[in-house]
Parts: structure tokens; sequence; C-alpha cells
């Protein structure tokens, strides 16, 4: 199957939508005003037998809808609570995500007990064998000097920066999908600008200072030159 030998590919692009669509909604909330904070949840499955129905609604208007098993499961999924980007999926789905290259998001297994068997998937046994759910990448805590903390800001610079790790495919994924956001309606347009200034001065701009403070201290000046 095309589609089978593809799934890295897709996954790939996939996974790098849904990153960028729930940080989207984690820092701007879509332009909602509110007390009440929201988030988004991503349940990603491979269909093998799935079929595709055309419903005509009348005065010359169809839409499209998609069946299947796997359909049913990616729906219960989504109900699940994962680390950012909140995304719980299937193994296959991961492995061939891993193959394809260079990873945005890390995955560890999830074997549901009893309970959220019958919490999410009304007691089905079906699908919820080999499961995967995002995680934080986080390395492990020790004490940092002022020398790693700089070195460590720096390679949080470099990553953010994208064009430094010559990943063209993901920057042009994701101006793609900063233009297709951009190109709705006003919301949209308003949304997107928000994000962008968050991530240029409130989260890149200030770590940039912070690592020019630190490297400003007289210690860190003097074991530079040694």
């Amino acid at each position: 199957m095309g589609l089978h030998r593809e799934m890295g590919q897709r996954s790939a692009r996939v996974f790098e939508a849904l990153w960028h669509l729930s940080m989207l909604i984690n820092i701007t909330q879509l332009g909602v005003r509110g007390d009440r904070k929201f988030r988004i949840r991503h349940g990603v499955t491979y269909e093998h037998d799935a079929l595709l129905i055309e419903i005509n609604e009348g005065d010359g208007v169809a839409r499209l809808d998609i069946i299947g098993r796997a359909v049913v499961l990616a729906f219960r999924l989504s109900g699940v609570l994962a680390a950012f980007p909140h995304v719980v999926t299937q193994e296959e789905v991961v492995s061939a995500y891993k193959a394809h290259g260079r990873t945005t998001i890390g995955f560890r297994r999830w074997r549901p007990t009893k309970d959220d068997r019958l919490r999410h998937f009304k007691a089905e046994k079906w699908g919820t064998r080999f499961l995967m759910m995002s995680h934080d990448r986080r390395p492990s805590i020790r004490t940092m000097n002022t020398a790693d903390t700089v070195r460590a800001g720096k390679r949080a610079i470099a990553y953010a920066q994208v064009e430094s790790r010559g990943d063209e495919s993901k920057v042009e994924f994701a101006l793609k999908f900063m233009e297709k956001f951009g190109s709705g309606p006003e919301w949209c347009r308003e949304t997107l600008k928000s994000y962008l200034e968050f991530v240029r001065n409130d989260l890149l701009g200030t770590l940039k200072k912070a690592v020019r403070m630190l490297e400003s201290q007289p210690s860190n000046r003097a074991r530079r030159r040694k």
C-alpha cells in the first residue's frame, strides 16, 4: 500500500502540525478572553480499512466522512490526558515517525489499566495493546554552574532558531503552517501575530538577555580567559 510506505513521512507532518497547533493554543488561547484556559488533545491512528463516504447535504453542498475501527479509536484516544503536545497514538505510527528521521515529539509506552479501558474505551480491548503517549524529554536534574547554564541557554536558542539546525523541511513546514493559519479570518491573523510576538520577545528575547547577563558576570568572564 502506498500510504503504508509513506507512513513515516505522513506521521511526521501530522505530528508537526499538531505540535504547532497545541503550542499556538497554549500561548494565545486563539484570542478567546476568559479566566478559564482550554487545551486540546490529539488521538492519532492508522486506519487500514477506512470507508470514505460522501454525504450530500442538498443545494450542491457535499462533505466527506470517514469510518472505521481505528477512526473510532482515534476519537477515544483524544480523551486521554498526555503531556504536551497532548498526543496519544499507536506504536506502529510512532515507529514509522522515528524511522523517518529527526523527531520533535518524545513518546513513551502507555498500558491502559482495567479502569482506563472502562473509562476511555467502554471496556473494549481492540487497538489498546500497543499505545504510546507524548511525554517531556527532560534530562535528569543535576547541579549546574553558571557556565553550564550559559551553554544550556545557547543550545536552547540554537534549537529555537531552526535555521541553525539546517532542518529545512521543518522550517518550510512551520512557514506553511503559519501561512495557512494566517490566511484565515481576522481572528486567525491577530492570533498568529500575538503568537509570533510572544516567541520573538517574551520567549526567545528573554532567553537571549539572560544568557548575555550570565556571560557578563565577572566570574564567567575570568573563566573564559583561562
